[in-house]
């Protein structure tokens, strides 16, 4: 058995090691405007959906008439899958985030 000599307490030669990647600084500022970025696409998507229904309301007689003239059958699939870009640009950013942070939460500290 090897017997590793005890380190002193003292501040003066004890090292910390630091974790590779960014600090919890950068991480909580991607959090915080990852949050802010949420609220502003949710309250540009209530603004859309308000203005889509006023438009709607106003143009009731021509179907697919509005701020850009599409046939009916576009206008319809638009509104089914309008979801999709924003679950993509989520998933874009969480995969950026764990490449970039995951060494980072996987090291011990």
């Amino acid at each position: 058995m090897s017997h590793r000599p005890a380190l002193a307490t003292d501040a003066t030669t004890t090292r910390r090691t630091h974790a590779a990647g960014a600090s919890r600084r950068t991480g909580l500022m991607m959090l915080l405007t990852g949050i802010v970025g949420w609220l502003a696409s949710f309250q540009l998507t209530v603004d859309d959906r308000r203005l889509h229904r006023s438009v709607l309301v106003r143009d009731a007689a021509l179907p697919g008439a509005g701020i850009v003239p599409v046939p009916w059958g576009v206008l319809e699939v638009v509104r089914d899958t309008h979801w999709l870009l924003l679950a993509a640009w989520y998933g874009v950013i969480t995969l950026l985030v764990l490449t970039r942070f995951w060494p980072y939460w996987s090291s011990p500290l």
